[in-house]
């Protein structure tokens, strides 16, 4: 396989993208129209492209092995068991794409531009919805100048569609058929998973920051369509899939911050 190209920002410094990023939110601000140009075509993805999306890591500690390896989204995303020989206990870990520092910054500016473009989405189907981010993408990238190899599109494509469409930052352990409960205790706490096969263990998935957190619990309340709020923290709710949320909001119920379990 060649060599990936470098991304093509079309200008030159090392403040490029900032550049790039501010001058396309003044256009967000109606300084300048934006106008997004999504056909409502199929789009077909070679094989090719969609293996070389995520690399698989090797593990390179002695004391922890491989137990097995399964893909969720097959070239995109994948769970690893793995197993730590000194404190003998199992790992779940998340494998997804990884991101170049210009594709996060790429990402950035094309998740604030189509937030407000879903709204017109509400009654498509998922597959319809997913073409026209899909097809969005390409437009937007061409009108704000910025040339991405076909990996390197499709790896912040993966981000888009997870991140809308799906489950975000928990979307594996909420994809994946082995786990039955998905739990986060806090900010920066690891995220527990309860496998049919290993039982409960631990994650390699973690929220950062408690904006993030709070964020992420106040999105989940409304994907149940829900509400919750610091005069309101606490939540016991069904998601679209069937699966039953219970989540606390800040710092007045659990010390460690916003919390929630998915069973």
């Amino acid at each position: 396989m060649q060599q990936e190209e470098a991304l093509d920002v079309r200008k030159k410094g090392p403040g490029a993208l900032n550049n790039m990023k501010k001058s396309y939110m003044k256009k967000l601000a109606g300084k300048r129209s934006v106008k997004i140009v999504a056909r409502m075509g199929s789009q077909s993805l070679d094989k090719k492209i969609v293996e070389g999306v995520t690399t698989i890591p090797k593990i390179v500690e002695k004391h922890i092995r491989e137990i097995e390896i399964q893909p969720i989204l097959e070239g995109y995303s994948y769970v690893r068991i793995k197993y730590d020989n000194i404190s003998n206990d199992y790992m779940y870990e998340v494998i997804e794409p990884k991101l170049t520092e210009e594709e996060e910054d790429i990402l950035e500016v094309l998740k604030e531009t189509l937030i407000d473009s879903l709204e017109r989405l509400v009654d498509a189907t998922k597959d319809e919805k997913e073409l026209y981010l899909r097809n969005a993408i390409d437009s937007l990238l061409k009108d704000i100048g910025v040339s991405l190899n076909p990996i390197s599109r499709e790896r912040v494509t993966y981000y888009i569609l997870r991140d809308f469409l799906r489950y975000g930052a928990i979307d594996v352990g909420m994809t994946d058929p082995q786990v039955e409960d998905l739990s986060c205790d806090g900010m920066n706490i690891p995220l527990y998973t309860f496998h049919r096969k290993y039982g409960s263990i631990q994650s390699n998935l973690r929220f950062k920051t408690s904006v993030e957190l709070d964020g992420f619990v106040v999105w989940l309340a409304q994907r149940c369509g829900k509400h919750i709020s610091v005069a309101e923290p606490m939540l016991d709710a069904t998601i679209p899939d069937g699966s039953r949320l219970q989540a606390t909001l800040g710092t007045h119920v659990t010390k460690r911050g916003s919390s929630f379990t998915i069973r």
